[in-house]
């Protein structure tokens, strides 16, 4: 079957929405967004104004280069104090937790060495019974190299963070099927029969069977199959 000239209806056109100030720029999520203007990013989420981003995008973490967010004003929080001394505050919520999940050939990776070097700073473990780790990093996080095993089996790859675009945009899907080892093409945006057997992969492994036409259903068990 010939590469198609444009993907299965179920995809989102990848345009840009919302009517804020703020422009997203490509790499940056809803809680580094936050992070740097004072926020819970569940206070720029929830804002009346962000409620086309919010519909769209579905996953605060996950925006489209472009999109338009409202950024209210800080609340102080009430008047000054007479002795004008400084207060800090902890903001909740931050710094996040990036989950993984390691396969080979759709069985976990158990009890296996990681090393994680995320922007200059190391961090190490051993996977879980099902081959999972997690790892807490600050919301400016933006790359770092992922090593798992020793030796013949060591694998490599690198961790690029805040730059999955939507899960039903095809390049959202490329993106999540190449971290997940289904997908070993280009990730350009552009749907073709490579994307639509790494589809097919995915769901023999995961339901037992294909589909004909790609479902809202299945690009949602992509995204929850990554994480995000």
């Amino acid at each position: 079957m010939a590469d198609a000239v444009s993907p299965p209806s179920v995809f989102r056109d990848p345009t840009p929405v919302g009517r804020g100030d703020y422009v997203v720029r490509r790499g940056e999520c809803l809680q580094s967004i936050a992070a740097d203007h004072g926020h819970f990013w569940e206070t720029i989420w929830n804002h009346p104004d962000n409620s086309p981003v919010k519909s769209a995008r579905k996953d605060p973490m996950v925006l489209l280069a472009g999109d338009r967010l409202n950024i209210p004003e800080i609340d102080p929080g009430g008047e000054e104090k007479p002795d004008k001394k400084r207060h800090r505050f902890r903001r909740k919520g931050v710094p996040s937790v990036l989950k993984f999940q390691m396969l080979h050939e759709g069985e976990p990776r158990r009890n296996e060495p990681w090393i994680l070097d995320l922007d200059g700073k190391r961090l190490e473990g051993t996977t879980d019974a099902d081959g999972r780790f997690d790892v807490v990093i600050p919301p400016g996080a933006r790359s770092g190299i992922l090593r798992v095993g020793e030796g013949v089996h060591e694998t490599v790859q690198r961790v690029e963070l805040g730059h999955l675009e939507p899960f039903d945009t095809v390049l959202g899907v490329q993106q999540r099927l190449t971290n997940l080892g289904f997908y070993e093409g280009l990730e350009d945006g552009h749907w073709s029969q490579a994307v639509k057997q790494a589809i097919d992969a995915f769901l023999i492994e995961h339901d037992g069977q294909a589909e004909a036409e790609v479902s809202e259903a299945t690009l949602e068990k992509i995204r929850d199959a990554h994480g995000s």
